[in-house]
């Protein structure tokens, strides 16, 4: 019965391991006379495609991420992004294209906190399975399930397992204590591509909630981050973003010492017409390699 609906109705949907792509609706409801018959049909369809969709019964095909917040979190969206499409997803660019919504948080103030509850109310009406990642997954998952009950949680450490989210029959909670970084993003948007070095940061700063979410330090070491630029270079990118929860803190867990500026140098040594731009770095931290800096900002590609 359920196939007998869904091939009166242009959907594509995957069940085990196979595709389909069924009939558009004016094929069946043209041979209907009866106008409330056609509505009755467009409404048990919908309902029905809607359940099976929420449930997991079928496999989606196309996502849609919408991301708040800075540019680590931006990353973290690209990071998900690369794992869909290797998995062969779509991403979409409305949320009304997709079965599933991934919504990634931000939380650094409570006006945006407001407005993120609001904007999880607003997918949460939608007919999608909605996956909520980020600061707001980890600081305040209490807040997410009660604005949204049927929603997957995914912490900021563990954003690189989205697929078990966008598979899950059920609703899941995915989360991991530190970033392992097991892959890093390797899509463009644009001519832009967002590379993080680092999560977590040195500080214990009692009024940043962003500590609560991110808590640990872990940088990607060097070699990685060179060799993920290089791939993104090829694939066109003309600005490379290096971003990180705290930059200037950037390799202090992995050689003990500040290495923003040996980071920054290797990546130079690639050669190539781009640019890097450099974000959310700490004062406090800057000043132990002011002078190193100073040179490193004197590079025009810089």
């Amino acid at each position: 019965m359920q196939h007998l609906f869904l091939a009166a109705f242009q959907v594509p949907y995957a069940i085990g391991n196979h595709s389909y792509r069924v009939l558009q609706p004016h094929r069946y409801l043209a041979s209907q006379s009866s106008t409330s018959h056609k509505k009755h049909v467009l409404q048990v369809a919908y309902n029905l495609i809607c359940s099976l969709f929420v449930s997991g019964a079928l496999v989606p095909r196309r996502v849609y991420i919408e991301t708040y917040g800075c540019t680590l979190n931006r990353a973290d969206s690209a990071i998900m992004k690369t794992v869909l499409l290797e998995r062969g997803y779509e991403i979409v660019e409305r949320p009304e294209e997709a079965e599933v919504v991934v919504l990634n948080t931000c939380i650094v103030r409570h006006d945006t906190e407001v407005r993120m509850l609001k904007r999880i109310e607003e997918l949460g009406k939608l007919c999608k399975k909605l996956v909520v990642v980020g600061c707001m997954a980890r600081a305040l998952p209490a807040k997410v399930r009660k604005a949204a009950p049927n929603s997957s949680l995914i912490t900021p450490q563990a954003v690189y397992r989205v697929v078990e989210a966008v598979e899950s029959e059920q609703p899941i909670v995915l989360h991991s204590e530190v970033k392992e970084y097991p892959i890093l993003p390797k899509v463009v948007d644009g001519i832009i591509a967002s590379i993080p070095v680092a999560e977590g940061c040195l500080d214990e700063c009692s009024f940043c909630i962003v500590k609560i979410a991110r808590p640990h330090l872990k940088s990607v070491p060097i070699e990685r981050v060179v060799e993920t630029v290089k791939e993104v270079l090829k694939k066109g990118a003309v600005e490379i973003e290096i971003t990180a929860q705290d930059l200037s803190v950037y390799g202090y867990d992995v050689y003990g010492k500040y290495a923003l500026p040996e980071l920054i140098n290797s990546i130079l040594e690639i050669e190539g017409g781009y640019m890097i731009r450099l974000g959310q770095l700490n004062p406090r931290h800057i000043i132990n390699y002011l002078d190193e800096i100073i040179e490193v900002l004197k590079n025009p590609k810089v």
